[in-house]
């Protein structure tokens, strides 16, 4: 979906299962414009929100737009109809799709004149990401509540997703959970989801796994991959004296002996909640650069309260890395020997430096964390990340 109030570390589109940044990933696509129907322009087929539900068509989604025709065909047809809030925010649109963010701020102030939602939430989008503008939460509230005032459930979602967050007003659990409900009424899934992760916290409301699982799944059952893996981890949670899922993060209290690396692990208290944390390990893909496979490991917050202070692989027997080192390791043999030292002096700098990390990374939610391990040396049997005072383990299906 449209990348409203992505952040750009990298982002795992999507990545993180709360409210927050991951919110305003995905509302810019859904519209309720005040313009009645109106004849079919070229732009309506290559820009309009697949979510417009006064569109004269039933639109595409965001990741779908042509920039190269949908720039020119939206031009001609605001040309032509310069006062239509639809087609300047589907020139917008296709501005936005094109990163040229100025443009897509421009159109989409046109269209907020004419108090069009979606053009206000995709401004909302603009100032709480700093594209085309400088940085600002207080403005990105500003366009969120005038989109949420009007009903628009994607508004909604993301000005709660500010509320819990603090970002541009006050945090107030209540009132992000009001808004969360009022576009979870609506069917919105990432609201839905949200809502499960206020009970899962006990945020606004008191901490209920069930409820937490209720709205966990219907925001699932909606297409909504965050929310089945917020699901997947409470169920974890629950099942964890008996089993460890698939790619499941079990928490555990650090070891207190003075050997960082002893096996030895005391679980969470009941009630603990989900895991703020989510652990991705990706099976090694030939890259076009070096045509050298590298294991990468992905930590992402699932909770806007994150801090992390270690970090292991193999209960720290395999060495991680925070670029890529196969990179440095093409050819192998005689032939990487010819520069061995050379090599092996930047394997080294590129190594992650041993935990405790002092002070702890700290990571917002839609940001995320690459890690990388060499598998001509490692076979991840398990990944450990020390966060929020509990150790989250990840072990393989």
């Amino acid at each position: 979906m449209k990348s409203a109030h992505k952040l750009k570390i990298p982002v795992i589109v999507w990545v993180a299962a709360s409210c927050g940044a991951g919110l305003h990933i995905a509302i810019a696509q859904t519209a309720n414009s005040p313009e009645p129907q109106a004849a079919v322009t070229d732009c309506d087929r290559d820009a309009a929100s697949d979510f417009d539900k006064m569109s004269p068509v039933a639109g595409i989604p965001f990741s779908k737009i042509d920039p190269k025709t949908a720039i020119p065909a939206c031009l001609d047809a605001v040309a032509k109809n310069p006062d239509s809030a639809r087609l300047n925010f589907q020139l917008g649109r296709a501005y936005d799709a094109n990163k040229d963010f100025p443009n897509a701020l421009k159109f989409f102030l046109k269209a907020a004149r004419s108090n069009f939602a979606l053009a206000e939430v995709n401004l909302g989008s603009l100032y709480f990401n700093g594209q085309g503008v400088e940085k600002d939460y207080g403005e990105a509230a500003k366009w969120d509540r005038l989109a949420a005032d009007q009903g628009l459930a994607p508004a909604q979602a993301a000005l709660g997703s500010l509320y819990v967050l603090g970002q541009g007003v006050a945090r107030d659990y209540a009132e992000a959970e009001r808004l969360l409900r009022l576009a979870a009424s609506q069917g919105f899934a990432p609201a839905e989801n949200a809502l499960g992760d206020l009970y899962a916290r006990g945020q606004g409301v008191e901490r209920d796994a069930s409820q937490a699982m209720k709205w966990y799944a219907l925001a699932a059952d909606h297409g909504y991959g965050p929310a089945r893996t917020s699901l997947d981890a409470l169920n974890a949670m629950a099942a964890r004296d008996t089993q460890t899922p698939a790619g499941g993060a079990i928490a555990t209290r650090p070891p207190t002996t003075s050997d960082p690396n002893a096996p030895r692990y005391v679980e969470a208290p009941a009630g603990e909640g989900y895991s703020p944390v989510k652990i991705t390990v990706k099976q090694p893909d030939s890259r076009i650069s070096n045509r050298v496979a590298a294991t990468a490991i992905e930590i992402a917050p699932s909770s806007p309260d994150f801090s992390m202070t270690g970090f292991a692989v193999n209960k720290g027997n395999c060495r991680v890395y925070i670029q890529d080192p196969t990179a440095l390791l093409i050819g192998g043999g005689a032939q990487a020997g010819e520069n061995s030292s050379g090599r092996q002096a930047e394997v080294e700098k590129i190594s992650l430096i041993p935990p405790p990390f002092n002070p702890p990374v700290a990571a917002k939610l839609g940001q995320y964390m690459t890690f990388y391990v060499d598998p001509s040396v490692c076979d991840i049997r398990e990944v450990e990340v020390l966060v929020n005072g509990f150790e989250w383990k990840w072990t393989p299906g």
